[in-house]
């Protein structure tokens, strides 16, 4: 039986946007073609995803950053590996203890506490990642599996760089929600436990509100605070700020 949700494409990534994306709330803060965010793309994917709300268009992205685990990669090369993309690994799951990584697998983890345990494992990858979008020269995609939690608190941090209004954060985020239905059958392509992970397959306000309130009201300081070098914080700041 398959398992395309009706609607679905099955090459085609479902969670996939422009943040800055040209006539949406988040352009009056920053620029298209800068941040993309999206579900991971599976071998066999069509060459050129029909997405319009990707802001100059083009694909592939200049830089990707994945967020997911090797073991979730299954020995395979990312899809977009030989298309002139930079691929970073950046699991972040991966920088959890290891009892909080047994208690994500078997489902004793809220939202909100994966989120906080993410932030507070920020000098590990934060760095890194502010790093490698500040320095690209063209659209930079961060992606985990569903584009929904890792990828949600990644892109949120960044967008707090720009100085982006905690209300248009969370809304950018909440825009996952409208994929759930067919991200559910794109996780099952790559042998995702849909049931073990049920607990974690929506959206939540106050999950993203406490990372929002962890940043504080300086997120500059947050981000040097946890290893961001001063000249990448300035530099993704030209980039992505209107």
């Amino acid at each position: 039986m398959s398992l395309q949700h009706p609607g679905v494409t099955p090459n085609q990534m479902v969670n996939l946007r422009d943040v800055g994306a040209p006539g949406s709330a988040m352009s009056r803060w920053v620029r298209p073609g800068v941040l993309w965010r999206s579900d991971a793309p599976h071998p066999g994917d069509a060459e050129e995803p029909v997405v319009e709300t990707l802001g100059d268009g083009s694909w592939p992205p200049r830089v990707v950053i994945d967020l997911r685990d090797p073991k979730e990669l299954r020995d395979q090369p990312h899809p977009l590996t030989g298309r002139g993309v930079e691929i970073v690994a950046l699991p972040l799951a991966g920088s959890l203890a290891p009892a909080e990584q047994l208690r994500m697998r078997e489902g004793r983890t809220s939202l909100g506490e994966l989120y906080l345990q993410l932030l507070g494992t920020a000098p590990r990858w934060l760095p890194v990642l502010v790093a490698r979008a500040a320095q690209a020269d063209g659209p930079t995609l961060v992606h985990c599996a569903a584009g929904k939690d890792r990828t949600g608190v990644a892109v949120a941090l960044l967008l707090t760089l720009a100085g982006v209004p905690r209300s248009e954060i969370v809304a950018d985020y909440l825009a996952t929600r409208d994929a759930l239905p067919n991200l559910r059958p794109r996780l099952g392509l790559d042998g995702t436990d849909l049931a073990a992970i049920e607990h974690l397959l929506d959206v939540s306000i106050p999950a993203m509100t406490a990372v929002l309130d962890h940043v504080g009201p300086d997120p500059v300081a947050f981000h040097r605070e946890n290893g961001v070098a001063p000249e990448d914080i300035e530099r993704w700041q030209q980039r992505l700020r209107r």
